[in-house]
């Protein structure tokens, strides 16, 4: 199952062994990236953690994608939360992101 931003507080249901994967856009170049708070193990396993670039002519200063793949390991409820934050610096959250996800 492939989510993005619009799926943020919605919950959904998975088997076990399915995967999900995450796409949030993230600019690590103004210093904003998107960090998991809390855990989800041991329901979801954290597969794969990666960045993608667009495709297409580069531009300076240009943001991506961030995404992460999952699998559903056991039975039960993870909730996920993902924050849009400035690691170095005291500033507030800028977004958050937040799923429930009941393996089945």
């Amino acid at each position: 199952m492939d989510l993005d931003s619009r799926s943020s507080g919605q919950s959904i249901e998975l088997g076990a062994g399915e995967r999900l994967t995450i796409r949030l856009g993230e600019n690590p170049t103004t210093g904003y990236r998107w960090s998991i708070i809390g855990t989800f193990e041991p329901v979801l396993v954290l597969i794969n953690s990666d960045f993608e670039l667009p495709t297409g002519p580069m531009k300076y200063g240009a943001g991506g994608t961030r995404l992460w793949t999952f699998e559903a390991a056991q039975a039960g409820t993870a909730e996920l939360r993902i924050d849009y934050v400035r690691a170095s610096s005291q500033e507030p959250v800028q977004h958050t992101y937040l799923l429930s996800v009941q393996v089945r």
